[in-house]
């Protein structure tokens, strides 16, 4: 049995995000000597959470995570400004403490209910400690905001993929179309989505609309795909058909070409999917030889 295994992308990164954080021998003099400043203000002013907010910024411009989730003792959640959870969210999603980025994020929407990028932001963090289901409720229970915010949108479509619910997610990214027609991203993930669907057919259709969409590699995993897909309508005609081995050939030929151009990555599905294919075109002594 040939297996589609073509991959869809990962979650986008939130805002602000960076792959690691910074240490202060990466930073400019300027920015090493503001950063001092800043910690002296907050540290000889304790009484003034101002100058704390300040340096907290500072350090979230600078990728300096670490540092920044050291000051949590320091700051009374409870009365600071959405914008000072909120920094402590996307610093703990950064650094990959996800639970910790759910409470920051809630403590930030209790401040601020209705800001998009904070109820976006919980939602990716709810994703990613594994409780998509919980991300869905929360976005669908802002109806209003849902249908008109793209940030929103993606965030559900996200939650919605990471429970495999594939068709409700394409109706999404369907939405978010219908908002930004030009949204590279739900371009992109329209098309994985149309793919995990088990239509590699079609989700190549979509990729051809929008040209350079797609990487070569992206590409030639929905082709793979397609010609698993050929592979088993072959393997399901009828036995005593006089074109019962049209669709095996075709996709025997698919591959072929796609082994030609093939990453030494990619290589190893491909020459799989080929024995299966000549075993079911009965050439087991090419089969039995790869």
């Amino acid at each position: 049995m040939l297996v589609l295994t073509f991959l869809g992308t990962a979650l986008p990164v939130h805002a602000g995000a960076r792959d690691a954080s910074q240490s202060p021998s990466s930073l400019t003099e300027a920015a090493a000597k503001r950063l001092q400043r800043l910690k002296d203000q907050a540290d000889r002013n304790p009484g003034n959470k101002a100058f704390l907010y300040d340096y907290i910024q500072a350090l979230e411009e600078a990728g300096m995570e670490v540092d920044l989730l050291a000051l949590r003792p320091r700051v009374d959640f409870s009365s600071a400004p959405a914008s000072v959870p909120a920094r402590f969210a996307r610093a703990a999603s950064n650094q990959k403490q996800f639970p910790l980025a759910v409470e920051m994020f809630q403590a930030a929407r209790k401040q601020a209910p209705d800001r998009i990028d904070i109820i976006a932001g919980l939602s990716y963090s709810l994703i990613d400690a594994g409780r998509p289901a919980e991300a869905q409720q929360l976005l669908e229970s802002e109806p209003v905001l849902l249908q008109k915010q793209v940030p929103l949108l993606e965030a559900h479509a996200e939650a919605l993929r990471a429970q495999r619910q594939y068709t409700q997610a394409l109706l999404t990214y369907d939405r978010i179309l219908q908002i930004e027609p030009a949204n590279r991203n739900a371009k992109r993930n329209r098309i994985f989505t149309v793919a995990r669907l088990g239509a590699p057919h079609r989700a190549l259709d979509l990729a051809g609309q929008s040209p350079g969409l797609l990487t070569d590699e992206e590409l030639n995993a929905l082709r793979s795909d397609r010609s698993a897909i050929t592979a088993r309508w072959g393997a399901a005609a009828d036995q005593n058909s006089p074109e019962r081995f049209a669709s095996t050939d075709l996709a025997l030929a698919d591959n072929e070409k796609l082994l030609a151009e093939a990453s030494a990555r990619a290589r190893r599905r491909l020459q799989y999917d080929r024995i299966v294919l000549l075993r079911n075109r009965y050439r087991m002594r090419e089969a039995v030889q790869l």
